[in-house]
This record gives C-alpha cells, structure tokens and sequence, in this order.
C-alpha cells in the first residue's frame, strides 16, 4: 500500500482537498488512480480477511473520509461514507475481480497454462496435519457461496455477457446484504436494552450465583467446580 499511499498524497492538495471540484469527480479519479494500484493483480489473490481485507478496508476508508471532507467529530459509519461516496467496499470489488478472472479463464482453450492450472490438480500429493493454508479454489468457492451463485449457474460462464450481468446482480445483493448486517450491528451495539437482552438464556453458578453468557458454557462448568460445597475454596462473584 505505499505506492497507492503516495499517489493519493501527491494528488490530495490539488485535487482531493480542493472544495471546487465535485465528489463524483474525486470518486472518479479515486477509482482510475489509486484502487486500480492497490488492487493491481487483485484477481490471482488468495485473500484472508483478517489480515488482508481488513487492511485494505481501512486505506479505502481512511481516503474515502478524507476525500468527502468527513471529520472524526461527525461520527459517522463507515455505510454512510460508502453511500455518500457512491462506491462499494473492498471485499465486492476483490470479489467482482475474481469472478471477472475465472469466467475469463474458463472460456480460455484446454491448451491455455492458465486453465490448466485452474483445472488441474497435483497426483500423489499429501496434505500436512492441522489446518490448512487456503488454496485459490477454496477462496472461489467461498465467493461464490457468498455471491449465491450456485454450481447450476456456472454453466452460463460460457456466455460473457450473462455472466457479467449474473455477477454483477449477485455482488449488488452481497453489498446491501453486508451493509445492512453492519447497519444491524451498530444499532445493537448502540441500543441501551441491548445489554439486558444479551443476558436472556445465561447460565448462572446454583452455589454463588455467577452468571456466564451462552457462549461461555465451558467456563460455567469450571466455575461450578471451583464452587464445590465439599472443597473449601468458593469463587467470589
């Protein structure tokens, strides 16, 4: 992220601060000459959200708000500033760009190294124990499975335009689906009653009268050991 970081400095004073030039216009500069650096090869990525996405989002973010002249004082989420600025985060675009890749790679010849490598699989290959690194096929099947784009669907890949059109239906429903999620959240988290409702269904101590959300029900468990009546140490609530 340091050449897409120096670009937007080099062009934040001319043009991203100046308030006589229009946002649409920014966003538009923003698109051509800042994500298309940070997203160069975006395509062929195995990407982790939470140390690869997450990144990104926050360089989106931090220029979009400097961009749209937003101040921490305003206080506003990041769903406003997407709205206002009209874009979409950077999880569908990296989605946008991979789904884009593999209808291309399909419709390639069988003789093409690209879908051969796509297609292919390794013989007489072993998997290590414990959890496994992410391979490319994991991550496009976890796209598509969050596009809801189904393996019936796949065949109109071979189709260009309907496939476009199939993507870019199915990320418009993934990015109002997630936008309303963290919308979701945040009223949630902002609600005063929302701390009184996360204590419906706790597990409480029957010997001093702890309570353990229900997710903690192992911890209940070791706490209720810990308060044995026969030992002689309770646990203090």
């Amino acid at each position: 992220m340091a050449k897409p970081g120096a670009a937007f400095g080099q062009l934040s004073r001319r043009l991203f601060k100046d308030r006589g030039i229009r946002l649409d216009t920014k966003i538009q500069v923003y698109r051509t000459a800042i994500l298309s650096s940070l997203l160069h090869g975006s395509e062929t990525w195995t990407s982790y959200r939470r140390h690869i996405i997450k990144k990104l989002e926050k360089f989106h973010m931090n220029c979009l708000r400097r961009i749209s002249n937003t101040r921490w004082l305003d206080r506003l989420p990041n769903t406003k500033i997407l709205d206002r600025c009209n874009i979409t985060g950077i999880e569908a675009m990296l989605m946008q760009s991979q789904l884009r890749w593999c209808g291309h790679v399909h419709r390639m010849p069988d003789s093409r190294i690209p879908k051969q490598l796509l297609y292919g699989q390794l013989t007489g290959s072993t998997r290590s124990q414990g959890g496994q690194r992410k391979r490319y096929k994991d991550y496009l099947l976890l796209t598509l499975k969050s596009c809801d784009i189904s393996n019936l669907t796949w065949d109109t890949v071979s189709d260009r335009a309907k496939w476009l059109r199939l993507c870019h239906s199915s990320l418009d429903k993934f990015e109002i689906q997630l936008i309303a999620n963290l919308e979701d959240r945040r009223a949630r988290r902002k609600d005063p009653t929302s701390a009184q409702k996360s204590t419906v269904g706790t597990f409480s101590c029957e010997h001093c009268g702890r309570t353990c959300r229900p997710t903690s029900k192992i911890g209940m468990f070791a706490n209720r050991r810990s308060c044995n009546p026969s030992s002689t140490t309770v646990c203090q609530p």
